[in-house]
């Protein structure tokens, strides 16, 4: 497995490790969507910094955006904060291509240290 996944409070945090491709975020959200604390997230965490590479295709990236749609309707907030820490022009490019396919209903910012990640999601989940 290429990824942890850790629940917190509001939200939950994704780690991935070594090679890392579109396959493997799909694979660690359905796992958090099927659990019963998804409906009540607020952020998420995407952590890519213990990565050593990332694979994509904008199929893929569309594919996941349409499924995250339809999961979000599940939401209390209706929408997630999302912070993608990583310094991979990939992972950046994947990203872009997501929110690029106009189905993304969540807030997304790109970091390049967990800090100031964790700090933007803090702002965003203040209730």
């Amino acid at each position: 497995m290429t990824y942890q996944i850790h629940w917190e409070d509001r939200g939950v945090a994704f780690k991935y490790l070594g090679h890392a491709s579109d396959a493997d975020i799909a694979a660690a959200t359905r796992c958090v969507q099927a659990d019963a604390r998804y409906d009540s997230l607020l952020y998420a965490l995407h952590d890519f910094l213990a990565s050593e590479s990332f694979t994509f295709s904008q199929a893929a990236m569309e594919e996941l955006a349409a499924v995250n749609a339809a999961a979000a309707r599940s939401l209390r907030a209706g929408k997630l904060a999302i912070a993608v820490v990583t310094e991979m022009e990939e992972v950046v490019a994947s990203v872009h291509a997501y929110v690029a396919s106009g189905l993304c209903v969540h807030d997304f910012r790109i970091f390049k240290s967990v800090d100031p990640a964790r700090a933007w999601l803090k702002g965003m989940t203040r209730h």
